[in-house]
């Protein structure tokens, strides 16, 4: 999953609102793990951009196959160690009319998603961060 290994800015406030995606439109026919996400931007790394990760949101569409994927959102502390913050079940197909969406509360330095597709054959999933 070469694509999210970069975050894509796609609205700037000024620099008091920054909204990412993390990945548009990943195939759901394969699994996959996204490598670690700063919950705090470094403004050397991250292109000047200052921020703290205040909510994840998750959608998916055109899910195709047995319904029966997982995806688990991870935190850790220092991008070795994790602990699983929250699994999700994939069991419809699609969920753009109530998305599933966090609020990070607490402070932890890096966040990965992780898919298991099990039955599914399809389906696209976007994964959005807001920095506040």
């Amino acid at each position: 999953m070469d694509e999210s290994k970069r975050i894509n800015w796609i609205y700037t406030d000024e620099g008091e609102k920054m909204i990412a995606e993390i990945f548009k439109n990943n195939t759901m026919s394969d699994n996959f793990e996204t490598e670690w996400f700063p919950a705090k931007l470094d403004p050397v790394s991250n292109m000047g951009k200052i921020g703290i990760a205040s909510s994840l949101q998750l959608t998916w569409k055109d899910v195709t196959g047995t319904l029966d994927g997982i995806i688990e959102v991870y935190a850790s502390n220092d991008a070795s160690l994790k602990s699983l913050g929250k699994t999700i079940s994939v069991n419809t197909t699609t969920n753009e009319a109530d998305s599933e969406m966090f609020l990070f509360i607490g402070y932890f330095s890096y966040f990965k998603i992780k898919f298991i597709k099990n039955g599914i054959s399809g389906g696209k999933m976007t994964a959005i961060i807001d920095y506040v």
